[in-house]
């Protein structure tokens, strides 16, 4: 729930390490929670497992889906993070 926060931070501060951290958080999201088959979040990372719970949570979701956006209004169109932003923000929709 903090990224929607940072990403709005880095916009207002102009400081690149918000940006950094929002797209660092989404990334680990993405590489832990990401349920491929039914192309959504889990709801929990089991780190001693790893492994996720497999089970949807729809307001985390709405969380990643306003993060998404955020983070595509933040960086410019020809930084990579926003290419890789966008493909995950249109594969999640």
């Amino acid at each position: 729930m903090s990224c929607p926060f940072l990403a709005r931070l880095a916009r207002l501060t102009g400081e690149a390490n918000y940006a950094d951290e929002v797209y660092r958080q989404v990334k680990g999201f993405y590489k832990r929670l990401w349920i491929e088959e039914e192309k959504i979040f889990s709801h929990i990372y089991f780190v001693e497992e790893k492994a996720m719970s497999r089970v949807p949570w729809g307001r985390g979701n709405g969380w990643i889906a306003v993060t998404l956006t955020e983070i595509l209004a933040l960086l410019a169109a020809d930084d990579p993070r926003w290419q890789e932003a966008l493909h995950l923000f249109q594969h999640f929709m």
